[in-house]
């Protein structure tokens, strides 16, 4: 999937221009109308993203190694809470948007791309296949019974048993 420019910058959470320099420094894999592909350009930008965490801080973003805990931040009493601490959580809150609507992004290409399916198809398939194979072994059973009353030897009982499911379900 492609999107334009301005709208990966919004996406990310950064202005325009910074889609721009990632552009200007090849962290953008581009369509040939020139438009941002997403599920690359985001592998790119995130491979190539620099680690100093003063950087971070000062931007309100985390890498995945930082752990937060939402207790240590603000307190039982809401108006106690400072701004810093206010505003640090305000970029959580953000960045987790943020990653949550990438993670719906590859949901979405995943089942477009025929990688992923609905779960309700799966469900829907898989009950319609055990209601054939239930149908499928009454109907065994109902076909097997007078037969399996003339064969005498557990050995020919066996191959008539291996013979019906063999005609029944085509193995």
């Amino acid at each position: 999937m492609t999107e334009t420019k301005a709208q990966f910058a919004k996406r990310l959470g950064v202005n325009k221009s910074t889609v721009t320099r990632y552009h200007q420094m090849g962290r953008l894999v581009l369509a040939p109308n020139g438009k941002v592909k997403i599920e690359e350009s985001l592998a790119l930008v995130t491979a190539t993203k620099g680690h100093r965490s003063d950087v971070s801080e000062k931007h309100g973003q985390t890498h995945s190694t930082d752990s937060y805990n939402a207790a240590e931040s603000v307190t039982d009493d809401d108006m106690s809470a400072t701004v810093e601490v206010v505003g640090a959580d305000r970029a959580r809150y953000k960045q987790a948007a943020l990653m949550f609507g990438n993670n719906m992004l590859k949901i979405e290409m995943g089942l477009a791309s025929g990688a992923l399916a609905n779960k309700s198809d799966v469900t829907g398939s898989a009950s319609k296949g055990g209601r054939s194979y239930r149908i499928g072994i009454e109907r065994l059973i109902d076909n097997l019974a007078p037969v399996l009353v003339n064969v005498h030897g557990i050995d020919n009982r066996m191959a008539a048993i291996a013979a019906a499911v063999c005609n029944e379900f085509g193995v």
